[in-house]
């Protein structure tokens, strides 16, 4: 059984790459002119810095977080394992296509693909090491963005949770802005 928490400081694996996008997907900072967030401060603020969003996360590279903390700006957490940052090509056990795996279908080679519209990943329920009952798990659901929007991005749909690999890889769009988020797994 899945149950989404929201958390802070952990942050989805599935970053989206170095793509930019309008959407706020992850772009390694913001664009000059361009206003990302609503609430995160346009450069990566310095740690120890005031803040006035209390509890706010900030991401200024892939899975590279800070957050406003009692009224300052504490330290860079790196809250992700950046299995897409920069993830160039699929591995040769990846099909060709998003549409060709069948979400929840057996497999067998442990390997994460990633596709323009959707990113998915062979995985064993408890396990890291796929096992005769490794399954795939794809995501994000329909109406979320891809790649991973960045945390701290104008979001509009409150309360959406947007997994992007199974067991604690999501964000939630909360305050009108995309922050991390915890899906645990059940056993």
């Amino acid at each position: 059984m899945r149950v989404a928490v929201v958390t802070s400081l952990l942050l989805a694996t599935a970053c989206g790459g170095a793509v930019s996008n309008d959407d706020g997907g992850v772009d390694g900072g913001g664009d000059s002119g361009t206003t990302w967030s609503p609430v995160c401060p346009e450069s990566e603020p310095s740690q120890g810095s005031s803040c006035s969003n209390e509890g706010i996360d900030c991401e200024y590279d892939c899975n590279d977080v800070v957050v406003c903390s009692d009224g300052t700006w504490a330290g860079a957490v790196n809250a992700g394992t950046d299995i897409t940052c920069d993830a160039g090509p699929n591995p040769s056990a990846c099909p060709s296509s998003l549409s060709s795996i069948p979400s929840g279908g057996a497999c067998t080679d442990e390997v994460t693909c990633i596709y323009a519209n959707g990113i998915c990943e062979c995985t064993s329920p408890g396990d890291p090491t796929p096992d005769a009952g490794a399954s795939w798990f794809c995501g994000p659901e329909p109406g979320c963005p891809m790649p991973r929007p960045r945390v701290g991005a104008a979001c509009a749909s409150p309360n959406q949770t947007c997994d992007y690999a199974p067991c604690g890889d999501s964000v939630t769009c909360t305050g009108g802005v995309w922050q991390p988020a915890f899906v645990g797994c059940g056993a």
